[in-house]
């Protein structure tokens, strides 16, 4: 087949995604001398990488290294590096390296000095010829190696060793002239041993200015330490707002947790507005923007606000918000507020549910409305409690209350069943097992005002989950069952076996 051929077959199969086919022209174009057919050789060998394809990607990579692609020998050099494929082989990634740097790619030598900067950083010959592979780098237009010969130099940045001298001094001037160069992180460097005084006078100015010139480069390191000089006063005047803006731009610039400093930022601004009587509204948009920042804790403070004015729905609005954003502090306040409003009702209930208990027949007709008013008030209580908090107390309280009380007031079994059910999702506790096995082996039955819905094979399904668990009496409960053969096919054999359980 003609080359031109084998071109236009494989970079149709590209186009449709059958790499398999793609690599199997294109590799025949590439070996037949047509360098057309190399960048989508390359594309290939990326798609296989990408894949964990190794063997395949490698295949590709290498049919172009050997004729002098140095993006090929640069991708085979750090599967040898990383192990992609094969085992760790620093000697063969250095030498797909070097390959690179001779057929024209600057990186390449970058990537030979940094091979060797663990032994660079001990001992001054291999120093010097890494110092050799990082010049070239530069001379190819890779600055970020004045960075790393920065590092083998510095007395601070990087591990102490005994093999090699240090001198800060020198350092500096190499991230000084990576920074000329545009290099942001050079630029941080630099800035840090300015700040810090490291081979050099101290200068936070130009701490400073460099700090900014990497934060306009993308660096979000220089972002956040800008913002904490502003915020503690760190050489320079404390500037809270302009500490705020630089957590923003941090978090821009990547920093997984400048957005959440800010909120914290912000909220302790909005603390010092609250001190001040006519800074209330201000301090309310502070406490906002904070939670909108990340930082939800601001969200109690705006909660103890309202509570402070006696403004009840507004304060648990902000608390369920809070507690949805994931606070912990919120979800706490907004638990114990609802507990709270259970407690009354419950201290309440206690007296009034005995004198029901001595009238059964419920001749005292005001006594049994005012109880079943009562029983009302705290399932609506409950129902307004799980649905803000949905706390497994809460749930676990509604599930007892149903079962207990729920056929006083009109509720149905389906009704416990159905908190129950939610309770399970939650947490499926020996106590909720007990609850159920109550409801359907038809001892709640015997409760007044419980519910019940005897059912012989789902009280055996619970009492043996209950004995498994190794609940107390549940296996003389399940014993009692086999014998009787109630829920379960009879069977002595293992009611006797039950029984001596029972008794270990």
């Amino acid at each position: 087949m003609a080359t031109s051929e084998l071109i236009t077959l494989g970079k149709a199969y590209l186009q449709i995604r059958n790499y398999d086919k793609a690599m199997e022209y294109l590799s025949q174009a590439v070996m037949q001398g047509k360098n057309g057919a190399a960048q989508g050789l390359y594309q290939v060998g990326k798609y296989f990488l990408k894949e964990k394809e190794y063997k395949k990607a490698e295949k590709a990579f290498q049919i172009l290294a050997d004729r002098g692609h140095s993006e090929s020998c640069l991708a085979l050099g750090q599967m040898c590096q990383k192990g992609l494929g094969r085992k760790k082989d620093m000697e063969a990634a250095f030498g797909y390296f070097g390959e690179a740097f001779r057929n024209g790619s600057a990186m390449g030598a970058y990537q030979a000095g940094l091979l060797m900067m663990s032994d660079a950083l001990q001992y001054e010959e291999v120093r010097d010829i890494a110092l050799t592979w990082f010049q070239e780098a530069i001379h190819g237009g890779i600055y970020q190696a004045y960075m790393q010969i920065g590092y083998l130099y510095s007395e601070h940045t990087t591990f102490q060793y005994n093999g090699t001298t240090r001198n800060d001094a020198i350092a500096l001037s190499w991230f000084l002239r990576g920074a000329l160069h545009g290099d942001g992180s050079c630029m941080e460097q630099a800035a840090l041993y300015f700040l810090q005084g490291y081979g050099t006078q101290r200068d936070v100015k130009r701490a400073v200015t460099l700090f900014e010139q990497a934060a306009a480069k993308g660096e979000p390191f220089s972002c956040m330490q800008l913002a904490k000089m502003y915020e503690k006063g760190n050489g320079v005047h404390i500037h809270k707002e302009k500490a705020i803006q630089w957590y923003l731009k941090a978090q821009e610039c990547g920093a997984a947790n400048g957005r959440y400093e800010a909120g914290r930022l912000t909220c302790d601004l909005a603390q010092q507005r609250l001190l001040m009587d006519d800074k209330k509204e201000e301090a309310i948009s502070l406490f906002q923007k904070a939670a909108e920042y990340g930082y939800f804790i601001a969200y109690l403070e705006l909660a103890d606000m309202a509570m402070r004015e006696g403004n009840i729905p507004t304060y648990k609005e902000y608390l369920k918000k809070g507690a949805q954003a994931g606070d912990s502090s919120c979800r706490s306040a907004l638990i114990d507020w609802h507990k709270g409003k259970i407690k009354p009702l419950m201290d309440e209930l206690q007296p009034l549910a005995e004198k029901v208990d001595k009238d059964p027949s419920h001749r005292n007709k005001k006594l049994w409305k005012q109880y079943v008013t009562l029983l009302q008030q705290m399932e609506m209580t409950l129902l307004d409690g799980v649905a803000d908090t949905d706390d497994e107390n809460m749930w676990r309280l509604l599930t007892i209350w149903y079962l207990q009380h729920g056929a006083d007031f009109g509720k149905k079994g389906k009704d416990f069943l159905q908190a129950a059910d939610h309770l399970m999702q939650i947490n499926e506790s020996e106590e909720l097992l007990v609850l159920l096995w109550f409801y359907y082996s038809g001892n709640s039955a015997n409760w007044a005002g419980a519910l019940h819905g005897e059912n012989p094979r789902k009280a055996a399904y619970y009492a043996r989950k209950l004995a498994k668990r190794g609940a107390h009496g549940f296996c003389h409960i399940l014993a009692a069952y086999y014998r009787e053969g109630y829920g379960v096919k009879q069977n002595l054999k293992k009611a006797d076996q039950l029984e001596r359980k029972e008794k270990l």
